[in-house]
């Protein structure tokens, strides 16, 4: 059977805001990261920021834009279980990336662009029927 759209969702981000949140101190910087990253995430994080903290901000920035786009396609009851450390980002499926709970349930496609300051991420949401 073919795949149907389900639900679409997307999240537009002012990059600054996340970077001032990493900012304010040592603790936030250490704190937000763990509360909305996946541990697969969280050790991306880690490394990149030891390189480039630009980079380790868009890098914060993007998964949380990716996750508000699918806690968007989510119905009442899934948003009330939402949790941002249940999901990840694959970045090297193909042909596109994809949003995946642990509980491996669902077919998120994600597109993600940033331009300056400001990045916004579209999540589908598709079903292919048994």
């Amino acid at each position: 059977m073919p795949t149907t759209l389900r639900a679409v969702g997307v999240d537009i981000l002012h990059i600054p805001r996340i970077a001032d949140v990493l900012a304010r101190t040592p603790f936030s910087a250490r704190r937000f990261p763990t509360r909305v990253l996946h541990a697969y995430e969280l050790a991306r994080y880690n490394a990149l920021r030891e390189k480039s903290p630009e980079a380790a901000t868009l890098f914060v920035a993007r998964c949380w834009a990716i996750k508000e786009a699918v806690f968007k396609t989510l119905d009442d009851v899934e948003q009330r279980e939402f949790a941002f450390k249940s999901w990840r980002t694959i970045t090297n499926t193909h042909p596109r990336p994809v949003a995946v709970h642990d509980s491996g349930s669902g077919d998120f496609l994600v597109s993600v662009s940033h331009d300056g300051e400001y990045l916004v991420a579209f999540v589908s949401r598709t079903h292919t029927p048994p």
